[in-house]
């Protein structure tokens, strides 16, 4: 049984507007370039940021919804699988790249709902109520 390497990405942010594109047979696909910031320690102790961009391509009916419901800036998780292209440029060099074909994927941040955002503010039993809530009150 062959086996295929896939990765998790938490957090990404895509760069830019996804856009559907639909074949003559029906298949569907959306290729977006999406970012991550990182950070580490330098020699010196100072912190040095990051930022790593690469390409996720979703088929079918992820690649519908991501171009329904995400845009650029909107923040997902992902499962991917690594897939290398090689190619020839025209001058004859040969070149490749890797981009994650998506598997599955969660948009994390929705549109906001107003009411529910502000339900606790307008109501002060319900803010009281949460107050008088103790950690022994958890069954487990």
């Amino acid at each position: 049984m062959s086996m295929n390497p896939r990765t998790s990405f938490w957090g990404i942010t895509l760069v830019e507007d996804p856009v559907l594109k639909t074949f003559d047979g029906g298949g569907k696909l959306c290729g977006i370039r999406a970012a991550y910031n990182g950070q580490y320690k330098d020699k010196s102790g100072g912190v040095v940021k990051t930022t790593s961009f690469f390409s996720l391509v979703f088929f079918g009916r992820n690649a519908e919804i991501l171009s329904q419901y995400a845009k650029k800036g909107s923040q997902i998780d992902v499962e991917a699988e690594p897939v290398e292209n090689k190619y020839e440029t025209k001058d004859g060099q040969k070149r490749s790249n890797t981009e994650f074909r998506v598997q599955r994927f969660t948009l994390l941040y929705g549109k906001p709902k107003p009411v529910e955002h502000n339900a606790r503010a307008s109501d002060p039993d319900l803010a009281q109520s949460e107050r008088d809530f103790a950690d022994d009150d958890i069954p487990f």
